[in-house]
């Protein structure tokens, strides 16, 4: 499999319609029409051009410009298996962008590509020719946009010979005017002069390979078995055959193998022998839709003469003639089946039903058209139930399934489907979901609070987690009867990285996460008979409910969404009103020293040397502080405040960070104040609005309950542990420990995947904080180079290493090749994502700008490292991720180099940039090494090096995905895809939780969803823990985040240059629902599966542009339609797979769905009840509501304080608005009654004189 010196020739085109295709192969340009010196494929003349072709890949592409071109012999092309492209003016970027005669057929190009010879050619000269001998050599795959104009040929125009399954494809050409002289012979003793047009295959029986003609036009020609076409198995369709002459048989067409004709007219050719329409020599025919009009014979057979069986369906026959007599079809003795065809009379000895006999052409066609007239007697009366129907005509136009026309053309094909009852066309949005009802089904229920004694464990795994991209808390046991709310703030480092003192040390160590500490809630009572809790998504509230033998306390815990607040409110009875609540600070210090992987910290002598203080514990009023000073120079604070109110507590804690002591005290103070001096209900009200207007971004509804309950829990997480303007994500979360070896951000994997799914969700803004680091740190990724010996020149590369602190300072040295840490590939797999953020969301100047240039800066690093060998770039041994050896011509690399020269070629082109390094790029591109490959283990690590030990990266295969620039679309690389993710997971024992999740991905974009939910499944079963964290050795945020973007991949996948609507469900899930995904070119797209049918899809553009839309509707039921109900025009490219293109503007909105089937909008899929909130610790059933704790009341109606409504008052308890316990004067104050009967009540007054 070759794969090398990938061109993207294509301007981002669609750019926002798919913004960046990706092209598996070179293009070549020819000729005088381009403009000289476009790239190092330009070839001036085809004379020049031959030089080259001797190396061309399978995959690579020839673009022919405009224009006649004269040959002085033949072009023979043995061994070539690329595509020859005609049609070109010379200014095109795309084969799409060629320019077609308005309302003509395929063929006809409005800059027509001609190859003629020149007169006075030896024996034998074809225009093109083409052989593959016993299969030793491939042949042309594809022939498109070309004129052959066979005047001088003495050969057939086109001359190909296919072997061993070998097949081409010849599509919009016109082959016309071959006349050869006779009685020239090729060496096997055949006359090469057999059909003047196309001799593909010819009489030899090794000839095995497919040949498929495809809207072309084979006329004026003469040869003497299949004037037009011979052909050994071919399928031909869409064509016109018209006006060739035989002088011994098949004066359009001679088979000499099983082969079809469908949607064609064959017309006016004529043979002396049998056949003067077509001769089916050997084997059987198949005629579907096809028209046979004025042949003639001069034995038997004017339109038809079979030599084996055949069968023809929905066809016409008229005028065809043995002489003068009609004589339509010579069956020869054959078996023919002949059904729902247009005929005078029937042919003798034929099996045949639904005919209808007619030779009056009024009711037929157009004689010089041959278009169907107006009262058409074919017109629904053909059938669409035998293979070989095809959805489209010969025009291109659809066909009425179950109401199929006769003959090439459908008479319907502006006919609109009736739409299925009870469908009023409405705008779908996530405002039709009840979000509460549905979130709630996907709550964690806890019906036992799981512990940690000492280690991360179960408690953590199992916890409660909340945050607001800052803070974060995980609430947990730490055994019987005392509970801890753990604490973290994400942006608590060490920050010792770039102190000079600490340079040469670990940043694992210098720029490490530190723990902060915990909060208990330590029961009175010694026993807990009952233990209750849940964590409500929608409104990201934990409450609970302990019951011990001395009372029982009701509580609720949140993260404020917006304000640095952590609030913990409780309600408790009997003793249990004065449970003991306290902090625990964390010593300062990086986890990785308290890990199993803390061999390194020995050698970290300054780090060990100078440890930050100890933390300090103060009391200053009602606050509460514990100060940790660090070695950098900034101090972080945890400080909180209680307020009692009888048996009602309230907390706020914060945790502060600042340049010194004193401030970070004093924002402490102040963050409290804040919190306490908004009423307890406004502050909860402001943080679950949030929340609210957080899920409806997009909708999702799953096949299985406990997918759909891990998504919507991944959801919830990354909003917990970023925001808009915070810090980026790292390996942990909020939710920090004090032992893990993984305490900064790893950017060789990890980061890539944590930002991998936000584009298609709708919530592409969460990903801001990533982009803007790039920018904050743009002159750290370029010292990451300039700081290595012998780089300091390069001060136009970036490169970014296997972990680093937020600033990405981490310099990459050559050298950590021997240790595998020269991970050069990592910046570039990153940029890969923030490219998705630009083209999903229509950020083109910032695509062109920002994203250009830190794209730009990280090739430049390959440019400055890369070799030469011939013609050929290499590249030095690097490392692929955590894999044992560093190859040269690493896989890693080469895959994302290839997908960065691509696209920053694309961006160039588009926005017609003409960057300085553009031809440098171009260069680096067109002579890229091929990717290392195995035969049988696929794709290598590297040069030399294959895949054979088990790991849990898929670095290796980063070109099938996240990339697809070798996809399952590219029929000549499924082999090599099959072979490599096969053998990949074959290797089980390092496999990790993203070795499931990339797997996965992968079979969805082979259109496998089985297989895809299968590694789902084992990823969920197997190493998701209760809470959806994810660990290996230590807590590890991303892999919960892949398998987010897999799962997206079972519904939506919008890569390359098409959208496609749920293009891997899986079988066992028969119903589907989404709304507002969004793809590559700013759409935001909905959908809906019922009973394993697609029956609606609505798209909303965004950018407007050419909407290319696999809709998995047979294309003759899709009917498009604006929001008013008005039908909307389409394309179809793919029939059968209901591929689709619309023209959009921005602003449109259209719907799509299939007319025979009633339509479902999105909606959430029914789950059946004791499946529903799976995960925390629920031991079966939907979770039972708990409420929490009573509000400490706010604003009530005046009262008199001497009041004894209902019974007499005991006592009187007077608090202030801060909630403290005061003796009243004058002012307002919160007064709890308490009556007789034991009852409390709680009342604010708004004026009260003591």
């Amino acid at each position: 499999m070759k794969n090398r010196r990938l061109t993207l020739l294509l301007a981002i085109g669609a750019l926002f319609a798919f913004a960046i295709p990706k092209i598996s192969a070179t293009t070549y340009r020819v000729g005088s029409a381009w403009t000289t010196g476009t790239s190092s494929n330009y070839y001036p003349t085809l004379q020049e051009f031959r030089t080259a072709v001797a190396s061309i890949a399978a995959t690579d592409e020839i673009w022919l410009s405009a224009g006649t071109h004269e040959l002085t012999s033949p072009w023979i092309l043995t061994g070539y298996q690329g595509k020859l492209y005609g049609g070109f003016q010379g200014t095109e970027t795309s084969v799409a962008a060629r320019e077609k005669i308005a309302g003509g057929y395929s063929w006809e190009f409005a800059h027509p590509t001609v190859f003629k010879l020149t007169a006075g050619q030896a024996a034998n000269s074809a225009i093109l020719a083409s052989f593959s001998y016993s299969g030793a050599l491939p042949i042309l795959s594809e022939i498109n946009g070309i004129t052959f104009d066979a005047v001088n040929c003495t050969s057939a125009a086109l001359f190909l010979r296919q072997f061993q399954g070998a097949s081409i494809t010849i599509k919009n050409c016109i082959v016309e005017n071959g006349n050869p002289p006779k009685n020239n012979t090729l060496s096997g003793g055949t006359a090469d002069y057999e059909s003047a047009g196309i001799n593909i295959g010819s009489d030899d029986a090794t000839s095995t390979g497919d040949v498929t003609i495809d809207g072309c036009l084979i006329q004026n020609n003469q040869g003497r078995r299949g004037g037009g076409i011979l052909a050994r198995k071919a399928t031909i369709r869409n064509s016109i055959i018209r006006n060739n002459t035989a002088t011994e048989s098949g004066g359009g067409i001679f088979i000499r193998s099983t082969s079809t004709l469908t949607n064609c007219i064959v017309e006016g050719n004529s043979t002396t022998g049998n056949g003067g329409g077509i001769e089916n020599g050997a084997a059987g025919a198949s005629i579907r839709n096809t028209t046979l009009v004025n042949n003639i014979t001069g034995a038997n057979g004017g339109a038809l003469y079979l030599g084996a069986d055949a069968s023809v369906y929905n066809s016409i026959f008229w005028n065809n003639k043995k002489g003068t007599a009609l004589n339509q079809i010579n069956a020869n003795g054959k078996s023919l089946t002949f059904n729902n065809n247009i005929i005078d009379v029937l042919p003798t000895g034929t099996t045949a039903s639904d005919n209808i006999l007619s030779t009056d052409v009024s009711e037929i066609f157009n004689t010089t058209t041959w278009l169907p007239v107006e009262n058409f007697i074919g017109l629904d009366k053909g059938t669409s139930s035998i293979e070989g129907v095809t959805a489209t005509d010969l025009a291109g136009n659809v066909r009425v399934i179950n109401m199929i026309d006769i003959g090439p053309y459908e008479v319907q094909y502006n006919y609109t489907p009736p739409l299925p009852p009870h469908y009023d066309p409405r705008l779908v949005s996530t405002a039709d979901i009840d979000w509460r009802e549905f979130i709630s089904q996907h709550d964690m229920y806890w019906s036992e609070i799981p512990a940690d004694a000492s280690t991360t464990g179960a408690g953590y795994y199992g916890g409660a987690i909340m945050g607001n991209g800052l803070l974060g808390t995980n609430l947990y046991k730490i055994s019987t009867g005392t509970y801890r709310l753990n604490v973290g703030r994400t942006d608590v480092t060490e920050g010792r990285g770039q102190m000079p003192l600490y340079k040469s040390e670990s940043h694992l160590y210098t720029e490490a996460r530190l723990p902060i500490g915990y909060f208990q809630l330590r029961t009175k009572g010694t026993t807990v008979s009952k233990e209750a809790m849940r964590l409500s998504l929608y409104d990201a509230i934990t409450k609970g409910q302990l019951t011990t033998n001395k009372g029982v306390i009701d509580f609720k815990t949140y993260v404020h969404s917006d304000k640095n607040y952590i609030i913990f409110e409780s309600d408790a009875t009997n003793e249990e009103v004065d449970y003991t609540w306290l902090f625990t600070a964390q010593e300062a210090i990086s986890p990785r020293s308290k890990s199993v992987s803390n061999s390194d910290y020995n050698s970290q002598t300054n780090y060990k040397a100078n440890p930050n203080p100890a933390v300090k514990s103060q009391t200053d009023g009602d606050y509460n502080l514990r100060i940790q000073n660090l070695v950098c120079g900034k101090t972080y604070v945890v400080a909180w405040k209680e307020v009692k109110r009888g048996s009602q507590r309230r907390i706020i804690a914060t945790v502060s960070q600042e340049n010194s002591e004193a401030q970070a005290i004093v924002v402490a103070k102040l963050t409290i104040d804040e919190g306490f001096a908004t009423e307890q209900e406004a502050l909860e009200t402001t943080h679950t609005a949030w929340w609210h207007n957080y899920y409806p971004a997009s909708f999702i509804s799953l096949g299985s309950t406990k997918m759909e309950s891990f998504y919507w829990a991944q959801i919830y997480k990354f909003a917990c542990a970023s925001r808009p303007n915070k810090p980026v994500v790292d390996i942990q979360g909020p939710w920090s420990v004090p032992e893990t070896p993984w305490t900064t951000i790893w950017l060789n994997l990890n980061t890539q995947l944590t930002y991998s799914w936000q584009y298609a969700a709708n919530r592409s803004d969460m990903t801001l904080p990533l982009w803007q680091a790039f920018r904050n740190n743009r002159e750290n990724l370029i010292k990451n180079v300039t700081e290595i010996a012998g780089q300091t020149a390069w001060t136009d590369a970036m490169v970014m290493s296997r972990s680093s602190g937020y600033d990405f300072y981490r310099p990459l040295n050559p050298s950590l090749v021997s240790s595998n840490q020269y991970e050069v590939g990592n910046l570039t797999w990153l940029l890969y994502y923030y490219w998705q953020y630009c083209v999903y969301n229509n950020k083109q100047d910032e695509l062109k700008t920002e994203f250009f240039n830190f794209l730009k800066y990280a090739v430049n690093y390959y440019v400055h490292i890369r070799t030469k060998s011939g013609d050929t770039y290499h590249l030095p041994q690097t490392s692929s991720p955590e894999y044992g050896a560093s190859p040269t011509d690493c896989n890693y690399d080469l895959s994302v180099l290839r997908w960065g020269l691509q696209t920053l070629l694309a961006i160039d082109n588009k926005y017609n940039l003409n960057d300085a390094n553009k031809a440098v790029y171009q260069d680096f591109l067109d002579h890229l090494v091929d990717y290392p490959v195995d035969a049988t283990r696929g794709f290598n690590l590297g040069k030399d090096k294959p895949f054979t030990a088990t790991h849990r990266h898929y670095s290796h295969l980063l070109m099938i995905y996240p990339l697809y620039t070798v996809n399952w679309e590219q029929p000549e690389n499924q082999e090599v895809i099959t072979k490599s993710v096969n053998n990949w997971q074959s290797l089980t024992g390092q496999l990790q939780g993203y070795s499931f999740t990339g797997s996965s991905a992968m079979y969805s974009s082979m259109g496998n969803g089985d297989l895809a939910l299968t590694r789902l499944n084992s990823l969920l079963g197997s190493y998701i823990q209760k809470n959806t964290l994810y660990k290996e050795t230590g807590p590890v945020f991303e892999t919960p985040m892949a398998a987010v973007s897999s799962i997206h991949d079972l519904y939506l996948q919008s890569w390359g240059d098409k959208i496609r609507v749920f293009p891997a469900v899986p079988t066992t899930w028969q119903n589907a629902s989404f709304i507002d995904l969004r793809t590559e070119g700013a759409y935001l797209v909905s959908a809906t599966r019922n009973n394993g049918q697609t029956v609606f899809i609505q798209v909303k553009s965004e950018a407007g542009g050419l909407c290319r839309l696999q809709t998995g509707i047979v294309a003759a039921r899709i009917h498009a339609q604006t929001l008013d109900g008005q039908a909307l025009p389409f394309t179809v490219v793919d029939a059968d797979k209901g591929l689709i293109e619309i023209n959009t503007q921005a602003g449109d909105v259209f719907q799509i769905i299939d007319s025979a089937i009633e339509v479902k909008l999105p909606a959430p899929l029914a789950h059946p009840a004791g499946e529903t909130n799976p995960y925390g610790v629920n031991k079966g059933g939907p979770a039972p509501v708990i409420s929490g704790p009573t509000p400490m009341p706010t604003a009530l109606s005046p009262v008199d304080p001497n009041d004894a409504a209902n019974d007499s008052v005991v006592s009187e308890q007077y608090y202030n608005l801060m909630g403290q316990f005061v003796r009243p004067t004058t002012g307002v104050y919160i007064i709890q009654k308490i009556h007789a009967s034991g009852k409390k009540t709680v009342e604010k007054e708004l004026v009260f004189n003591k």
